[in-house]
C-alpha cells in the first residue's frame, strides 16, 4: 500500500486520510518528471518533491511504476532563509556603501585643495568603495543564484604591477609614522 511505500514514520496515512487520498491522486495523475506536494503530518506541513521511474519487462513494455518521495521540508525552508538573508544583506551592504560613495565623491570634488597625500587617501577611498561595491554585488548574485554557478576565474597577475596598488592605502599611514 502508499502508506508502507511513504514509510511507517508518517503514522496518518491510512487509506482513508486526507494525505493518502491527496498522494493517490497525485500518484494517479499524469506526472511530470519531477513534481512537489504538500502534506500535513502530525499538524505541520510538509513539502514532498515526488519523481518516478516507470519499470520495463525485457520486452520494453511498462510493467509498473516505482515513485520515489522525498520529504523536502527542512531544504526549503533553508532556501528561505538563504533568501531572506541575503534580502538583508543586499540593503545593509548597498545602503552604507551609498553613503560611502556620495562622501568619496564630494572628497574627490575638493581633492585639488588637499595636500598630496590627502590627494592619494581620496584615490584610495573611491578605490577601495568600487572594490567593496564590486565584491557586494558579486556575492549578493551568488547567494541569489545557485552556488553550483558560481565560476571562479584564475588569473596570473604581475606582483611587480599590482602590489604598488595593493600598497598605497598604507604609503600616507607609513609616512605618518615614518616607515619606509
Amino acid at each position: 500500500s502508499l502508506s508502507e511505500i511513504i514509510g511507517h514514520q508518517w503514522n496518518d496515512l491510512s487509506t482513508t486520510s486526507e494525505n493518502y487520498l491527496h498522494l493517490r491522486t497525485i500518484l494517479q495523475s499524469d506526472l511530470t518528471q519531477h513534481q512537489a506536494t504538500q502534506i500535513t503530518v502530525n499538524g505541520q506541513k510538509r513539502s514532498l518533491s515526488i519523481r518516478f521511474r516507470k519499470i520495463e519487462n525485457e520486452k520494453g513494455l511498462v510493467t509498473g511504476m516505482l515513485y520515489l518521495l522525498h520529504d523536502v521540508t527542512d531544504r526549503r525552508q533553508t532556501e528561505k532563509l538563504r533568501r531572506e538573508f541575503i534580502g538583508v544583506l543586499s540593503h545593509e551592504l548597498k545602503t552604507p556603501l551609498q553613503s560611502l560613495s556620495v562622501c568619496s565623491q564630494l572628497l574627490s570634488d575638493h581633492k585639488n585643495d588637499l595636500s598630496t597625500d590627502g590627494q592619494l587617501l581620496v584615490d584610495t577611498i573611491n578605490e577601495d568603495v568600487s572594490r567593496i561595491r564590486a565584491v557586494a554585488n558579486d556575492f549578493i548574485q551568488v547567494g541569489v543564484e545557485n552556488l553550483s554557478s558560481l565560476k571562479l576565474m584564475l588569473e596570473q597577475v604581475c606582483l611587480d604591477e599590482v602590489l604598488p596598488q595593493w600598497l598605497k592605502p598604507f604609503r600616507v599611514l607609513a609616512k605618518d609614522k615614518k616607515i619606509n
